[in-house]
């Protein structure tokens, strides 16, 4: 799979719209337990070492459920169990076990401790929205079909590569026959329906049909519209919608019809204790950061972040980091290196504070050193 192809980008981690609550990004039975790449964010990478002693069994125990059809109940249950583990053991301010289970035959599970220290300042989202929005012309029931059928043919392998795109974001396409009369009706009802979408985006207490709102936005005429919509609900408190909304600015700045916007507010999501958030707003600074107008606020304000970020396993998330530094200096380094990035940004004024690193013995006791055989 090509990271830099911006549909396949965007089917990346779909089903987390309906799976959300294992947080895992596609369905297909693994084997029970196998893990690949283990990180640890919001704490130094060091600490991952202890995490793996303490409550790696835990973990695995937790990916088995997750992989497992039919163990959704259980899986939720074994990851609030490890959360509140972690979290007691360490005093953290809070903690999300993070599972990623790819389409790809024969890929194992990545795992992400995402740690909150006490004291650090979280995101502040928007208020809990409180209204029932009435779907307007059918369009929220239309595109939760479209994201079934498509998903469904997707993993079937119908759906082309680089399905053509006739919105400003695109999931599946619409060139399946079992697709084109919804891509024709999001065509024809969005723009008609747009104020009642907007309310629905805004508004609207269920959280699914907020991100469902978000996606039928994209079908606007006007670039500019769409983003001008979007932008606000970048703060929105359901993970699953904040997915939505950069999914779609990040395909929209990876086409270059995002240069009027500021990357400000996408900012703070690079160091989000949500790795849905970081992957999707590191996405979209890498797509902004080649534009020199945006050089120096993002070398101050997200150079220490990227490189965080290049520390990771996840190449969703390394690599969309390293090219926005490679952009924002104008060459790569050589070597390239957390550690020569870092000296970079020093040399720019810019310098990037240590994380906590939780060393041996902070998390659960050291088991004592077997004992030596009595000499004969």
């Amino acid at each position: 799979m090509d990271r830099r192809n911006p549909i396949k980008l965007s089917r990346i981690g779909i089903l987390t719209l309906s799976l959300c609550v294992l947080r895992i990004t596609a369905a297909r039975p693994l084997e029970p337990g196998k893990l690949g790449n283990v990180d640890v964010f919001g704490v130094a990478p060091g600490s991952v070492a202890e995490l793996e002693r303490c409550f790696g069994v835990a973990a695995r125990e937790y990916v088995a459920a997750a992989s497992t059809p039919g163990q959704g109940a259980h899986a939720r249950e074994l990851e609030a169990k490890l959360e509140q583990r972690i979290k007691e053991a360490g005093g953290f301010a809070a903690v999300e076990v993070t599972a990623v289970h790819y389409s790809q035959p024969n890929v194992p599970s990545n795992l992400t401790f995402n740690i909150t220290v006490a004291g650090k300042k979280p995101v502040e989202y928007l208020p809990e929205p409180m209204d029932d929005v009435l779907d307007p012309d059918g369009l929220l029931a239309s595109w939760r079909e479209y994201e079934t059928i498509g998903s469904a043919l997707d993993y079937a392998g119908q759906i082309a590569e680089s399905p053509p795109c006739p919105a400003h974001h695109c999931l599946y396409g619409f060139d399946h026959p079992k697709l084109r009369a919804y891509g024709e009706k999001f065509a024809q009802k969005v723009p008609a329906d747009r104020a009642e979408l907007i309310k629905v985006l805004k508004t609207d207490k269920d959280a699914k049909k907020r991100a469902s709102a978000a996606y039928l936005l994209a079908h606007l005429q006007d670039a500019r519209d769409v983003l001008e919509t979007l932008l606000p609900q970048l703060r929105d408190p359901s993970p699953n919608v904040r997915n939505s909304v950069m999914r779609v600015v990040a395909l929209m700045a990876e086409h270059g019809e995002a240069r009027s916007i500021s990357p400000e507010p996408v900012l703070p999501f690079l160091a989000s204790p949500v790795l849905t958030d970081r992957n999707k707003a590191v996405s979209i600074v890498a797509a902004l950061a080649g534009d020199k107008r945006n050089r120096k606020l993002l070398i101050q304000r997200s150079g220490c972040n990227l490189v965080r970020l290049t520390e990771l396993k996840q190449t969703n998330q390394t690599e969309f980091a390293h090219d926005a530094l490679v952009n924002l200096r104008g060459a790569d380094l050589k070597p390239s290196s957390p550690a020569a990035w870092r000296r970079w940004l020093k040399a720019q004024g810019v310098t990037c504070r240590a994380e906590p690193e939780i060393g041996p013995g902070k998390l659960c006791p050291l088991k004592p050193p077997a004992a030596l055989p009595a000499s004969q």
